[in-house]
């Protein structure tokens, strides 16, 4: 639980630590920035639950054996459990406070990039605290750590569309949180298969959205203000 408050928890102490108040505003600021065109809700919730949705029907057209999904008002439930204990608080870290002061000193793709990696380094421990097998843990872990890759374009994407709306990068990361549990928490054998599947269903994704990035960064400067 610590592990995954943690990027939050560093934004909130660094912010306050380095600007004070005014920086610990705009930090929250940032999380409740809802004003931008509503089709990027779209996009965002789209993406994420519709990219799940595909690759649970994939898995089970490939296994031949039916899986049948508890009723919709779940995955609501768990999108709203889920919530407060893990996108919010990732994201005040990656995007909240890391992704706009990397954007101050580097070009969009090349934070994007930056924060992926270390996003997905993150990951290593909860991986291999999840699974007595060192196998299984290292494999998911690769599987997680190409989908945090993937992740942070399309999430550098919705924030600079948005005007840094950190409640958009939210909505999105926490519907993939919800939907692969949804679909494929306690499934039969499927320890790290989703994991690559989403991985690379995210990386299909995150090719076209990669060359808006590079087109926007060779056209104009972030128009993203930090504090």
């Amino acid at each position: 639980m610590l592990a995954a408050l943690s990027p939050g928890l560093v934004a909130i102490t660094l912010s306050l630590r380095r600007f004070g108040g005014e920086g610990l505003k705009s930090l929250f600021a940032s999380l409740v920035r809802w004003r931008f065109s509503p089709y990027l809700y779209v996009v965002a919730l789209g993406l994420s639950l519709g990219l799940c949705l595909i690759l649970y029907l994939a898995f089970r057209s490939a296994t031949g054996v039916p899986d049948p999904l508890g009723p919709p008002v779940d995955l609501l439930m768990y999108f709203l459990l889920i919530l407060p204990f893990s996108a919010v608080w990732e994201e005040l870290g990656w995007r909240g406070y890391l992704l706009p002061r990397l954007l101050d000193r580097m070009n969009e793709v090349s934070a994007a990039l930056l924060i992926g990696v270390i996003w997905g380094v993150w990951h290593l421990p909860m991986a291999l605290a999840a699974t007595t097998n060192l196998q299984a843990g290292l494999a998911q872990f690769g599987a997680l750590f190409c989908g945090c890759i993937s992740n942070s374009f399309l999430l550098t994407w919705l924030y600079l569309r948005s005007r840094g709306s950190v409640l958009l990068c939210v909505l999105f990361h926490n519907g993939v949180n919800a939907g692969a549990f949804y679909f494929f928490s306690g499934r039969p054998g499927s320890s790290a298969g989703p994991f690559w599947g989403l991985a690379i269903g995210l990386a299909i994704i995150a090719v076209p959205i990669t060359v808006s990035l590079w087109k926007r960064q060779r056209h104009q400067q972030p128009g993203v203000a930090t504090s």
